[in-house]
């Protein structure tokens, strides 16, 4: 294969900032929830802001992932729209090793950004603008490309938007019907709430792979994490539900796999299930046992909350070797 995966993400821009409960509530967000909003309404609260300590990223989830699984020496293809704007620039310049870029410029817009709200409490907020980022069609698609990879990568906010979500629908029944495995991470309780219909339609449909934490599993299924486990166990062959510090459930095949975290010190939380996604796939795209899918994704989703931002810089090999090589750790 071409790929062993092919991403379609939502590009952002992140811009992570510390602040306080009551600086949430000024703003009308939601704690933990993914807000979006209009250029105007994005650029007052940036503005408010512009005082702060503010750390600048690539984001998007799907994007995320795509990264962190080349840190592993995986080979990937990120496509999506970005702006013709230093943003767009600046986000192409970080996207990963090994990284196939067919990202597609859009002429007239910018490229999304989101604010990160990280509170005392090492939650995450976000107030969004999405710009470029959701002009993605059905007519984007690179068909070809999706049909060398092994694995297809998309995010569950892709399908708030109408032509963003038949683009993906689109390549999901275009993988399935040529032998790609297609993985979804459902992205966030609030994307859930509002679509939860439609996300499990798409999971009963066209998807291999599941990624929700517990919050996100309990939005989908009405279940604590056991029985949500074994509800999304039976949409899809893998199921995950991340449990935090606790490690991972995994389902597959009608087994059950508990796989414990890391013990960390949390700094921010901010990238831990992109992470978890990018160790987890790679594995998955070697062969590896679910076990050890399930570690890589723990040491990944674990290393990164340990600093600021939602991508790693670099990755222990020694440790790497460790996971895959040893089988009690």
């Amino acid at each position: 294969m071409k790929y062993d995966v092919y991403g379609i993400g939502t590009a952002l821009i992140d811009f992570q900032v510390k602040t306080k409960d009551e600086d949430l509530l000024r703003f009308n967000i939601s704690k933990g929830i993914f807000k979006q909003m209009t250029k105007q309404e994005f650029e007052k609260i940036y503005g408010e802001l512009k005082e702060s300590k503010i750390l600048m990223k690539a984001g998007g989830s799907c994007a995320n992932t795509i990264y962190g699984f080349s840190l592993l020496g995986g080979k990937a293809a990120l496509t999506g729209k970005i702006g013709d704007d230093k943003l767009g620039d600046y986000f192409e310049k970080e996207i990963g090793v090994n990284v196939k870029n067919n990202l597609i410029r859009c002429k007239g817009d910018i490229t999304g950004n989101v604010i990160l709200f990280s509170t005392p409490d090492k939650e995450r907020s976000f107030a969004v603008y999405l710009g470029a980022g959701i002009k993605f069609k059905k007519e984007d698609l690179i068909l070809n490309e999706i049909k060398e990879s092994k694995i297809l990568h998309v995010e569950g906010y892709q399908l708030e938007h109408k032509e963003f979500r038949e683009a993906i629908i689109h390549a999901m029944d275009f993988a399935k019907k040529n032998n790609v495995l297609v993985s979804l991470d459902v992205s966030d309780a609030g994307v859930i709430s509002r679509n939860k219909e439609l996300m499990i339609n798409v999971l009963k449909n066209y998807v291999d792979v599941v990624f929700a934490n517990e919050d996100e599993a309990k939005a989908l299924t009405g279940k604590e994490r056991e029985e949500a486990l074994d509800f999304l166990g039976k949409l899809c062959n893998i199921a995950v539900v991340k449990i935090g510090k606790e490690g991972c459930l995994i389902k597959n095949k009608n087994k059950i796999i508990r796989v414990p975290g890391y013990k960390v010190k949390l700094i921010d939380s901010a990238g831990a299930g992109d992470m978890y996604a990018a160790g987890f796939l790679y594995g998955l795209s070697k062969n590896y046992e679910m076990e050890t899918c399930g570690r890589l994704g723990n040491y990944f989703a674990a290393k990164v909350v340990e600093r600021i931002g939602a991508r790693l810089d670099k990755i222990e090999k020694e440790e790497i070797n460790r996971i895959l090589f040893t089988k009690n750790i």
